[in-house]
């Protein structure tokens, strides 16, 4: 029998979503303290589940009814067709997904009314080219607290079409073409989404991710979804327009490359010239600044560095995606940065040397995230771990062996404070994740790891051509950690199924205790684990002599064994080289 408070998390969930299935910042907050209320360990987690899925983007999606109805199956204690009517009534109002394929957006903005003032929304234009000739409804996202849809054409003619719970539903059966003309709104929070306005910097800019997208333009922001893009924006006189892909005499940008929705990016505003570096690979990386909010050495090593970073990943993955030319914009947001196509944003506020390193992330994400898109946000390892293995390989190649190891052991860290506070999450999520419920630095930091053990477990060579093949196939494509597997084992020729299933998922940081005794040349080591360490795992550690003598040896988590090295033992040194993900104590 569930308890009062279960009862009362039911009863708040009716009342959120009595009238639609989108919910308000006052029905997520009473959903969350409803929540915060149940006592019992299963119903608290069930709970949170359904929580987790409005709490964000609150909306509940078509897509995410069923998991919603077995959490609350759980929370309730009831069988799956044994919710209660009043339940199952309200999952009735859940939101329809986007249901077109996006080709090609061609989205015109003017902002030239900012020569008299700041208005609270600007003309906009959207012209949507399907990739499949439209069915009898048309479904894309939009905000309706930021867009105004005004007028919709299909075939050179206005067409029906209603705003409802965030989705704009067009009724123009056969279409291939939507043009939508609307109003766009910004908002002033400079760590916000949409169109964002810096009142005080006098710029704006677009941040979209990961499922914001609608509140920029009519679109479909799932990260399989790629498009091409058509960026038009006219601006007051003396500002300047940046995005992604090359510019047209025209003043347009045309991005001819297929990305996620949100990877489609503007900034305008005056910008300070932070200049442009070339390296062999031919792409200019160009860095418009932000006042003088970055010292002038600060943004001198930041383009440099992300042009070596161009350089070497163009080397070892593949050619830059999208053209010659790489923008790094500064903006002040508490984004650390992010990738959009082309013309990547780093957000001030951070040290010179975190500064640095998101401008190279950002960059790494056009061979993982933009270049290659994931099939779901569950699947969000397969883009940032990727990105972080890869910026962590080119700051080895660039600062050595020291500066790697400094970035996993961040890394490992970072991993054992998320899930020590039981932020867990698998590599191979279900597809209804979401990616700010589950913004934890999981999948960074998991993933990073992850390559590195299959980096140790292959070699180096073997597995940078494995990654290079791996981009080089899929290149424009969607991908998951399903299609990896089976493309890794083919192309390597061995098992790694087990490995991955040992390592899915992490509920706690693998750790041992080390009951290891020394008796002169010779060890006995034993290490106890503390915490779940998956299977197949063996430590290696130095074994280090009196005299500067050493032995290498590999120790597996639960048995003894007893070694003679041969000299004087002075200390052991476990996991010397950051080859497994395990703290040893």
């Amino acid at each position: 029998m569930p308890s009062v408070n279960a009862r009362a998390f039911q009863i708040a969930f009716e009342s959120s979503l009595a009238k639609s299935g989108r919910v308000s910042a006052r029905d997520v907050k009473a959903l969350a303290s409803a929540a915060a209320k149940i006592k019992d360990e299963g119903e608290a987690r069930a709970a949170a589940e359904v929580l987790a899925l409005v709490k964000h983007d609150r909306l509940l999606d078509d897509d995410e009814v069923e998991p919603a109805r077995k959490a609350l199956c759980r929370l309730l204690g009831v069988s799956p067709r044994g919710l209660p009517p009043s339940v199952e009534r309200v999952l009735k109002n859940a939101v329809p997904v986007p249901n077109v394929r996006v080709q090609n957006y061609d989205l015109s903005f003017d902002f030239s009314a900012r020569a008299q003032g700041e208005p609270d929304s600007f003309p906009a234009r959207a012209v949507i080219t399907l990739e499949d000739a439209a069915g009898k409804h048309s479904i894309l996202e939009a905000d309706p607290d930021r867009l105004d849809i005004e007028e919709v054409r299909a075939g050179g003619k206005s067409v029906p079409f209603t705003m409802k719970d965030g989705r704009l539903t067009v009724s123009a059966p056969g279409a291939r073409r939507l043009d939508v003309r609307y109003r766009v709104r910004p908002t002033d929070d400079t760590s916000g989404y949409g169109l964002v306005r810096d009142r005080h910097a006098g710029r704006m800019w677009t941040l979209t991710w990961p499922y914001n997208t609608g509140a920029l333009f009519p679109s479909t922001s799932r990260p399989h979804d790629g498009a091409t893009a058509k960026v038009t924006v006219k601006v007051t006189r003396g500002e300047q327009v940046v995005s992604a892909g090359k510019k047209q005499p025209d003043g347009s940008f045309h991005l001819d490359k297929e990305v996620p929705a949100y990877a489609i990016s503007l900034y305008t505003g005056r910008f300070v010239d932070g200049g442009t570096s070339r390296g062999s690979s031919g792409v200019d990386v160009r860095l418009h600044g932000l006042g003088s909010r970055l010292s002038e050495g600060t943004r001198q090593e930041l383009r440099t560095t992300v042009a070596k970073a161009v350089e070497f990943f163009s080397g070892w993955l593949g050619k830059y995606p999208f053209g010659d030319l790489l923008n790094v914009v500064e903006i002040d947001s508490e984004y650390g940065g992010m990738e959009h196509a082309g013309a990547v944003a780093v957000g001030l506020g951070q040290g010179r040397a975190d500064t640095v390193e998101a401008g190279v992330h950002e960059a790494a994400h056009h061979w993982f995230g933009d270049g290659v898109r994931i099939a779901h946000w569950g699947e969000l390892w397969m883009s940032e771990g990727f990105t972080n293995y890869a910026t962590f390989r080119f700051f080895r190649q660039h600062q050595g062996e020291e500066k790697f190891r400094a970035l996993l052991d961040t890394a490992k860290e970072t991993l054992r404070e998320q899930l020590d506070k039981h932020h867990t999450q698998p590599l191979r999520g279900p597809a209804t994740t979401d990616p700010q419920a589950g913004l934890t630095w999981v999948p960074y930091m998991h993933g990073v790891w992850m390559l590195r053990m299959l980096e140790v477990k292959l070699g180096t060579g073997k597995l940078d051509e494995l990654l290079r093949a791996w981009f080089q196939q899929q290149r424009h494509e969607v991908v998951d950690t399903e299609g990896f597997i089976r493309f890794a084992e083919a192309r390597t020729g061995e098992r790694l199924r087990p490995f991955f299933a040992a390592w899915d998922h992490l509920v706690a940081m693998p750790s041992v205790r080390d009951k290891s005794t020394i008796e002169g040349s010779t060890v006995t080591f034993k290490l106890a684990p503390k915490t779940p360490v998956p299977e197949g795992v063996a430590i290696p550690v130095t074994v280090r002599g009196r005299r500067g003598e050493t032995a290498q040896l590999t120790v597996v988590p639960g048995q003894v064994r007893t070694v003679d090295v041969g000299f004087a033992v002075r200390k052991l040194e476990w996991d010397p080289e950051r080859a497994v993900l395990c703290d040893v104590h």
